[in-house]
């Protein structure tokens, strides 16, 4: 919790940005843009690398509360929100023990699926199983179950990194490989067209975003996957409900995921 007898603007932030995973210059990115809106809104802000200083920058510079924005595996698989809980200090985002669980998709799949939200339907193959078996063969009964266009991505990665939307089946052993640089288990899952929204969660049961049939989306094409950027000229606001007008699609989702 924040401490209730300080106001937002005296607080004293610490923003963990960078790390040594393949996602460095996102989290840097991503840091900057906390910072400078942390510091927009009065707070004192200071930035950090998640290094061996670690703990010793936690108690230097006595933080009110630490902004973690890692990506990749050290900053998303919980072992740092483990280390973070044991100073005792508030930060911001999911624990620990949460944060493992949505890391790996193929975990984070069955737990989605058995609180009844719908996921695509999805094989995973760990390399080492992949390489030991018939690996066209198990290609092509993957194409002819889950049927074409598939989507390959790593099982544990984030930023589109190693993911390939596979429309022709001699493309599906190269996505393989790809998504092998990334993670030793990949996950095959039939393609389901729309677009992607990042919803934050503040606390257990408040939603920062509430989103309507409406959309302002800007679409940006690299590579083989399309970004879809929410525009919102009001993002920081002082009341607990931020209101982003989100693209929805006239076909119901159900029928969409067939």
């Amino acid at each position: 919790m924040i401490p209730k007898n300080k106001a937002h603007k005296g607080l004293t932030i610490q923003v963990l940005a960078g790390g040594i995973s393949h996602e460095r210059e996102i989290s840097l990115k991503s840091g900057r843009r906390v910072a400078d809106a942390l510091t927009e809104a009065g707070a004192t802000v200071i930035m950090r690398e998640p290094d061996q200083d670690l703990l010793t920058n936690i108690k230097k510079d006595k933080p009110d509360v630490i902004w973690p924005t890692l990506h990749g595996a050290s900053g998303e698989d919980g072992a740092l929100r483990d280390i973070l809980a044991l100073t005792g200090v508030p930060f911001v985002g999911a624990s620990g023990p949460a944060s493992r669980l949505a890391w790996d998709k193929s975990i984070a799949k069955v737990l989605v699926s058995k609180a009844g939200v719908q996921t695509p339907a999805s094989i995973t193959l760990p390399k080492d199983t992949f390489k030991e078996l018939d690996a066209d063969g198990v290609l092509a009964a993957v194409t002819a179950s889950l049927a074409l266009p598939l989507v390959v991505k790593p099982a544990r990665s984030g930023s589109a990194q190693g993911v390939t939307i596979v429309r022709k089946a001699e493309d599906l052993s190269r996505a393989m490989i790809d998504a092998y640089v990334y993670c030793d288990v990949a996950i095959v899952e039939r393609f389901v067209e729309g677009t992607e929204l990042a919803i934050s969660v503040i606390d257990p049961g408040w939603l920062l975003c509430r989103l309507t049939r409406d959309h302002a989306l800007r679409p940006d094409l690299q590579g083989s996957r399309r970004h879809f950027l929410l525009r919102s000229e009001h993002a920081w606001r002082s009341s607990s409900h931020l209101h982003v007008r989100a693209h929805q699609r006239d076909t119901p989702l159900r029928e969409g995921l067939g």
